[in-house]
């Protein structure tokens, strides 16, 4: 192609955001938007007229449409005017608002300055004005969609006195809430947590959960949301995010809000919550904080995926304080946001395990108790600065920093089986395992036993600063962005180690005193990239791209055998922590084996090119998209590594090619969809994976290196399909995953029936594939749409290869095992004035099965099924409740076939018209939670008893503040 046909064709790309004609003029434009003179939102579909200052009608638009761009601004309007333009007036009518105009002052334009904006702002109708004498009677709907915005509506979802976001996030229509903070729709994650359109303590979806009440919620929206580059660009350019974005109630969208929670419980649990908002159009501040020892996520009245198995171990105190801030001008010129927390916890944990291990020519047994105690603080904190001086130029920041200090104590008490000590074992078991001298029933029955107690503390900290700069070359781009990383982390680990073997006394003990000390581990790792972007025609976009980057890790780790030293071994009086009053003794200590010294640099080069077409109809809503990325990265790895008899450098090179691609297709104006997604990945090995050494550092679990491992490739397709009616109130999705591995690395072991000693060796194996997906329905069952039925189906299958072998010299052979897990929930809600009932019904199928001779196939249940309930009472009352019963089937263990019925309330009664409220929560009122939980996999079988609360009762306070700034005129 020509340099002439080159310049052509941008300068008709540059023309497609302005109007055709407007080569035609030696004079100007004027442009810009109408606006919420509230909450500055854009109202397009404006009419949009014209006047001279004598009110005679110029030129007009009939309707601002959103496929209009000028400027990059999506939904703008425009004139076309003379050079030398006389004073005009613009007016502006809009559905639901009242007309406004616009005084547009005399001007003349110049070559450099042939476009001027103006905005207008229209002030809402006031529903009193807009309803007349009329009674309107509706249903609130669930949700409905705005183009291809999904938009649930937080009216319409009943839920209890004090409830956060979390309790009505996890009541939408095909919505998921994990217990890390994961959100996903229909099972799609959710990459962006957003409040009002903007971050709020970015990456902390839990923050936003747990601390935003659910009253000041007006909707929340599912949408693909532009990146800066896309709203820079006003097109899609492939940055674009899944993102769920929860939008304010007006009167909460300016002004002070406060809401602060404080309760105490019979068992000495405690909490104390406060949330601070202020909000404005252009600014927003919020503080957060929470003190609480209850370590417990269940509610009284949901219909959550709560189960006994998700019982907390231990007791937990936290205490938090953060805060999140944002401020920008309304041009979008610039944008100033961030966050910073600090966050303080004290835990202590007594968990005892009863576990079967399930190995070929027999399984294995094991008994365990571990109490653990820590205290941890960390200070975070990160901002985004992002600067628009001109709409060619757009500039990002990003600083963040985080420390941490850590602190603990462990003591640990183990021992291993070849027989079911079960029919032996009495309530003393452990106490047994932790006398100095074996007992009987060790004697006759134990492998080995373990005895440790450890103290540990550790300082981390990391920070990192990336960047981002775009320029836009007439209607092309180029971006330049990359960051840079930094980490770091002292810490100090004592511990007395004891190893002994009561069936086989002939066995010598091994007691080891040790200190751990890490020297300062270091990495700091950079990367920059630069891309250009241009479309050839229409909507296909071309981006190549190349990015160099480049990353140094630094470890030392030394450990010092002190039972070494004279009067440092077993039996001796040296508490734990204890250092001789003669450092350098310690030379003499060091275990040279398992102590190491480890620098690696990773140098890598990425050329690739990013394809994408979208097609979409304004009328009919129907849009297609297609893209594919095609990266080839080039990798340098270079290793140094010390340790006992090994010392040298080694090499590596590898060329990895990991396509992606995806297909979406939307119509009846995006309630339907359909998309395909596929990518290939590829990586390397660890590079100690590779060395010919062994680590002995546990002496019951020996580590080997494999020179000869391959690289992994995993080969990944899903497949998503959404049907959504509005109108019917009905929401269809499904989606399947299909996932396969090529040589996966598995951590082969022999295990030595007569010590117990498992000596692993990393190897590739193929055959591992992974296979799931679900079906999310949900719909009303009658007219008036007060019974809603919704159903939840997933299903998978995981087919894994690993390598075992229980013969001393006898390389481990292939074990392959299919795990199948299939689970349904069904729900049935019920909702007439003032009462809400709900029935839910939730079912477990697991089952385990190999071609292995040995292994004894199984299949277990899990189902529980109850009634909620939530009615508001008299005097300003209102009461949630909640029975389940949790059931279990299929397990060999009787005890293990349990029926729980759990039963929690609460009570809630509004004084100060909701601004002050008093409840109480009562949990398993009877009192038939145990603190024993059962699963089971394809590994073998375990029971584990957690130290907790399960059965109290706690009183709440909840104050709520709202301070609206005067009327303005608003």
């Amino acid at each position: 192609m020509s340099e002439k046909s080159v310049k052509l064709i941008c300068l008709l790309l540059l023309l497609m955001c302005l109007p055709l004609h407007a080569q035609k003029t030696n004079g100007g434009f004027i442009w810009g938007e109408l606006l919420d003179n509230f909450t500055r939102e854009s109202l397009v579909g404006a009419k949009v007229t014209l006047l001279t200052a004598d009110s005679v009608v110029v030129d007009s638009i009939e309707k601002t449409s959103k496929g209009a761009c000028v400027n990059n601004v999506w939904g703008a309007w425009y004139f076309e005017v003379p050079k030398k333009m006389e004073k005009s007036i613009v007016k502006f009518e809009y559905e639901g608002y009242e007309t406004c105009y616009l005084d547009i002052p005399a001007m003349t334009f110049s070559g450099r300055n042939s476009m001027k904006r103006f905005d207008g702002y229209a002030r809402r109708i006031p529903r009193s004005r807009l309803l007349g004498e009329a009674t309107v009677t509706a249903t609130k709907v669930k949700f409905y969609m705005k183009k291809d915005t999904l938009v649930f509506n937080a009216d319409a979802f009943q839920l209890a006195e004090g409830s956060m976001l979390d309790a009505l996030i996890s009541q939408l229509p095909g919505a998921e809430l994990k217990d890390d903070g994961r959100i996903l729709i229909n099972g799609r994650q959710v990459e962006s947590l957003l409040l009002n359109g903007e971050d709020f303590f970015k990456g902390n979806n839990r923050m936003m959960l747990d601390n935003l009440p659910s009253y000041m919620v007006q909707n929340v929206q599912v949408y693909e949301k532009q990146g800066d580059i896309g709203k820079m660009m006003g097109r899609k350019v492939g940055d674009e995010q899944y993102v769920m974005d929860v939008k304010l109630k007006k009167q909460y969208s300016i002004g002070w809000i406060a809401n602060a929670e404080t309760g105490y419980s019979t068992e000495d649990h405690y909490l104390g919550r406060l949330f601070a908002l202020r909000f404005t159009p252009q600014s927003r501040i919020t503080v957060v904080g929470n003190i609480n020892n209850v370590n417990d996520t269940r509610r009284p009245g949901q219909n959550s995926e709560w189960t006994p198995n998700n019982m907390p171990s231990g007791t937990l105190t936290t205490r938090m304080l953060a805060a999140d801030y944002m401020v920008k001008d309304k041009y979008r010129h610039y944008e100033l946001s961030g966050s910073a927390d600090v966050d303080h916890s004290d835990a202590a944990n007594l968990t005892r395990k009863a576990s079967e291990t399930f190995l070929p020519d027999g399984n294995t047994f094991e008994r365990s108790e571990n109490r653990m105690k820590s205290h941890n603080v960390r200070v975070s904190t990160s901002h985004k600065f992002i600067f628009t001086p001109r709409d060619e130029w757009r500039f990002f920041l990003s600083p963040r920093f985080s420390y941490s200090r850590q602190e603990g104590s462990s003591a640990y008490a183990g021992a291993t089986f070849l027989a079911n000590p079960g029919e032996y074992a009495t309530a003393d078991l452990i106490d047994s395992i932790r006398k100095p001298q074996a007992g009987s029933l060790l004697r006759r029955l134990a492998v080995n036993r373990t005895l440790t107690e450890s103290l540990n503390n550790s300082r981390r900290y990391q920070g990192g600063l990336s960047f981002s700069n775009i320029m836009k070359l007439g209607t092309d781009m180029i971006e330049v962005n990359g960051a840079v990383n930094g980490f770091g982390n002292r810490r100090n680990v004592f511990d007395h180690y004891l190893l002994d073997y009561p069936s086989n006394p002939s066995l010598a003990q091994d007691y080891r005193n040790r200190w751990t000390k890490g020297r300062p581990d270091r990495s700091l790792g950079y990367n920059v990239r630069a891309a250009y972007s241009y479309w050839p025609s229409g909507q296909w976009l071309v981006q190549p791209g190349y990015t160099f980057g480049q990353s140094h890790i630094h470890k030392d780790n030394t450990i010092y055998r002190l039972e070494r030293l004279a009067g440092w071994g077993f039996g001796t009086d040296h508490p734990l922590g204890m250092l001789p009053s003669e450092l350098e003794q310690l030379t003499s200590a060091i275990d040279g084996k398992n102590s190491y010294e480890r620098r690696e640099t990773e140098t890598w080069h990425e050329v690739g090119v990013y394809i994408k077409d979208d097609h979409w109809a304004e009328k009919t809503g129907n849009y297609f998209h297609f893209d594919v990325r095609l990266p080839l990265t080039v990798t340098h790895n270079r290793f140094d590594y010390m340790r006992a008899d090994y010392d040298r450098v080694t090499t590596r090179n590898t060329v990895f090619f990991q396509p992606s691609a995806r297909v979406e297709y939307k119509w009846h104006g995006g309630k339907r969809s359909v998309s395909f997604n596929y990518n290939m990945r590829q990586s390397a090995p660890d590079m100690l994976d590779l060395l010919d050494i062994e680590d002995n550092e546990d002496p019951l679990n020996i580590y080997h290196g494999n020179p000869g491992l391959k690289n992994t490739t995993v080969h990944t397709l899903r497949f998503d399909h959404s049907n959504n009616s509005p109108r019917k109130q009905r929401t269809f999705g499904a989606y399947a995953v299909y996932n396969v591995t090529r040589n996966a690395k598995a951590m082969g072991y022999v295990y030595d029936r007569s010590t117990g000693v498992r000596n692993y060796r990393p190897e590739n194996v193929n055959g591992n594939y992974y296979v799931y997906g679900g079906v999310n329905y949900s719909m009303p069952l009658d007219r008036k749409k007060r019974f809603t039925f919704s159903t939840s189906t997933f299903g998978q299958l995981f087919h894994g290869v690993d390598l075992i072998s229980t013969e001393a010299g006898v390389a481990p052979s292939l074990s392959s095992v299919d795990t199948y897990w299939a689970t349904e929930t069904v729900r049935l809600d019920y909702r007439m004035g003032k009462l809400t009932f709900g029935a839910k019904a939730y079912c477990s199928w697991n089952r385990a099965a190999s071609e292995r001779e040995d292994f004894v196939p199984f299949t277990v249940w899990d189902f529980n099924y109850g009634p909620t309930v939530q009615v508001e009472l008299p005097w300003n009352m209102q009461l949630v409740s909640d029975l389940t019963l949790y059931s279990r089937r299929g397990y060999d263990d009787p005890a293990a076939n349990t029926d729980d019925v759990v039963w929690n309330a609460r009570l809630s009664k509004r004084i100060l018209k909701g601004g002050l409220t008093f409840s109480v929560d009562a949990f398993d009122i009877l009192g038939q939670l145990s603190n024993l939980t059962q699963t089971v996999n394809s590994q073998g079988r375990f029971e584990t008893f957690r130290d907790v609360t399960p059965r109290y009762v706690m009183f709440h306070v909840i104050y709520r503040l709202n301070i609206k700034p005067k009327a303005r005129g608003i």
